[in-house]
This record gives structure tokens, C-alpha cells and sequence, in this order.
């Protein structure tokens, strides 16, 4: 019954966390008493249980019947074909951002290549959310021409159409699959969405602030100069390092999001990430310091202790991250090992 427990998960994932429970349990035993009623008691096989869960529907469709939030401006019939459309285009939108991006940079040389790779992701960003605008607007006025019967009048009409019919076909070929159910997660393998969102939002937020703000960053009293907080010479070395780090870490939390699962490729993924966390810490041990010594100098000239203890504070900071970054590293490693070892 492996299959069940699949579609089930499936389901859960897409309710609220308060309800959860309680549908799941109705699920199963609805399940349950639809395999009796088909199998009258006997045997049940695997093709009956995909034959009920199809006849349920979709993870997607059922889940929104039961947290009462249902499709209204695109009904579930059409709903599957409006999410594959609105893939279609958002990714091919994107490839041409791509290419731009690409050409740019062979004409204009690698100086600027940070800036117009966030502006690349700027474009693709306003350019995905105008052309959903439009997919979902087509796809809604298709629903009302749907309910007024004027689609399906047009394929009787054209019901002898070779071309329609393989489109017919196509299209019944891409329905949901219960086959095609993920497995279900063991518990230290499950991810909460929220916190990749929130990872990706706050570190998208920080990769900005220091590539197009870095100059901004400091501090101002008064009406005296404003004093720069981190070192120049600092930036120009780890801030490189910082921007494949937070690269890495935006691709993790969307992959980690899509998948809504640990699995082996993200494990390395993350494990790669780690060990070049741990350069980093290591660097900012023994390279440069981070904060400026004019901003040192001017902690120092108010209170005369405060930029060693800055200094002393960052530096311990630093080497416990490198400590537990290391350890946590290693742990990583063992467990995949350990992992692919039993699962030989």
C-alpha cells in the first residue's frame, strides 16, 4: 500500500497544517472502502489502487476540495494544462534573458557582468510575472467560453479532425499519473517550504545590499563624514566568495523548495556549498579584516576599548563558524556515505 501512502503525503503537503491530520484520516479510509467496494474483500493489487487513486483525482484537485479553496478562475479541468502553458512560456521567456545575457557580456567584456546578471534577474522576474498575467487571463476567459459550451461545441465540430484528435490524445497522455506519486520522505529528509522562502528572500536581500550598496554601508554622525564600515581592500577579496556562496545557497532553497525533499543531489549540493563556507571562514580568519580602520579609529576615539573588543569578538565569531561549519561538513559526509552504503 506504499502507492496510498504516497498520495496521501501528496495531499497533506498541499493543506493547511491544522487540518492536515484529520483529512488525512478521512482520505485513507475513503480509499480503503473504495478498494473493498471494487475488490468485494479480495486481493488487492497495485493497478486497483492506482485505478481508485485516479478515480479520486489529482493530489492538486483534492487537496484544494478539502482546504475549500478551489480553482475559481480556472477550474480543474483546464487547471494542469494552465500550469504545463504557463511553464512553457515563463521558460522560454527566461532562455531569451539568458541569451541576451550571454551575448552582453562577450560585447561588453566581464567587467559588469555581476550588475547585469542581477539585472538579467530583474528582467526575468517583471518579464515571468507580465506573461503569467497573460496566460492567466487567457486561461480564464477559456474557463468561461468552457462553461458556456462553446469549446466543446467546437470539438464536435471538429470531431473527425485528425489533428485534434492526436491533441486529444497528447493532452490525455500529460493527465495525472499515480504512478508518477513521489515516495514518501523519511522525517529528517522532509523540508518546510517556509523557511527556503524566507532563506531565499533574506539572502537575495543581502547579495544586493553589498553589490550595489557596499559604498553606502556606513556609519554617519552627525554632521561629521560618514566613516565606511567594512574594509575596501576586504570587500574587493571575500565579496566574490560571498556572491557564489549566496548563489549557492539561493539555488539550494529553490531546489530544496521544487523537491520539497532532501535527496542524494541536493545533499552533495549542499555539502559543496558547506566546504566553500568553510574557505570563506577560514580566509576571513587569516586575510584581511573586515572592518575598516577608520571606522576602528572612530570606535576607538569614543570608546577606547570598543574596536579591539570588535576585533576580538568578529575573530572568535569567525573561528567557532569555521569549527562548527567543519564538524557539520563531516557529519554530512558520513551520513550520505552511510546511506549509500546501506542502500547497496
Amino acid at each position: 500500500m506504499e502507492l496510498i501512502d504516497r498520495y496521501i503525503y501528496a495531499v497533506g503537503r498541499r493543506l493547511p497544517k491544522k487540518l492536515r491530520g484529520d483529512i488525512e484520516k478521512e482520505l485513507r479510509s475513503l480509499i480503503m472502502d473504495e478498494l473493498d467496494a471494487n475488490t468485494k474483500g479480495g486481493e488487492v493489487s497495485e493497478e486497483d489502487v492506482a485505478a481508485v487513486l485516479t478515480k479520486i483525482g489529482s493530489p492538486d484537485a483534492v487537496a484544494a476540495q478539502y482546504g475549500g479553496r478551489p480553482q475559481h478562475l480556472i477550474g480543474p479541468d483546464l487547471f494542469p494544462l494552465y500550469k504545463l502553458v504557463a511553464a512553457i512560456v515563463f521558460a522560454a521567456m527566461a532562455l531569451g534573458f539568458v541569451i541576451t545575457y550571454i551575448i552582453n557580456l562577450l560585447n561588453s567584456g566581464m567587467e559588469n557582468m555581476l550588475m547585469q546578471f542581477l539585472r538579467m534577474l530583474g528582467q526575468i522576474v517583471t518579464g515571468g510575472a507580465t506573461a503569467l498575467g497573460f496566460v492567466t487571463l487567457a486561461f480564464a476567459l477559456l474557463e468561461r467560453l468552457m462553461v458556456r459550451g462553446k469549446v466543446d461545441a467546437f470539438i464536435k465540430e471538429v470531431n473527425d479532425d485528425e489533428d485534434i484528435q492526436k491533441a486529444k490524445e497528447w493532452f490525455d497522455h500529460m493527465k495525472w499519473n499515480p504512478e508518477k506519486l513521489k515516495p514518501v520522505p523519511e522525517k529528517e529528509d522532509a523540508t518546510k517550504p517556509l523557511d527556503h522562502i524566507l532563506g531565499i528572500v533574506f539572502t537575495l536581500i543581502v547579495l544586493v545590499l553589498f553589490n550595489r550598496f557596499s559604498d553606502r554601508l556606513a556609519f554617519c554622525l552627525g554632521d561629521s563624514a560618514c566613516t565606511p564600515i567594512f574594509s575596501a581592500q576586504a570587500l574587493s577579496m571575500f565579496l566574490p566568495l560571498w556572491n557564489v556562496s549566496w548563489v549557492l545557497s539561493i539555488g539550494k532553497d529553490s531546489l530544496l523548495l521544487v523537491r520539497g525533499r532532501w535527496e542524494f543531489g541536493t545533499r552533495i549540493y549542499d555539502i559543496v556549498a558547506s566546504a566553500l563556507d568553510i574557505v570563506i571562514l577560514y580566509l576571513l580568519l587569516t586575510g584581511p579584516f573586515i572592518i575598516s580602520d577608520a571606522m576602528l579609529a572612530m570606535l576607538k576615539e569614543y570608546v577606547p576599548f570598543l574596536g579591539g573588543a570588535l576585533r576580538i569578538f568578529l575573530m572568535i565569531a569567525f573561528g567557532i563558524g569555521l569549527v562548527v561549519t567543519a564538524v557539520q561538513t563531516i557529519v554530512k559526509i558520513v551520513r550520505l556515505v552511510r546511506e549509500r552504503t546501506q542502500s547497496q
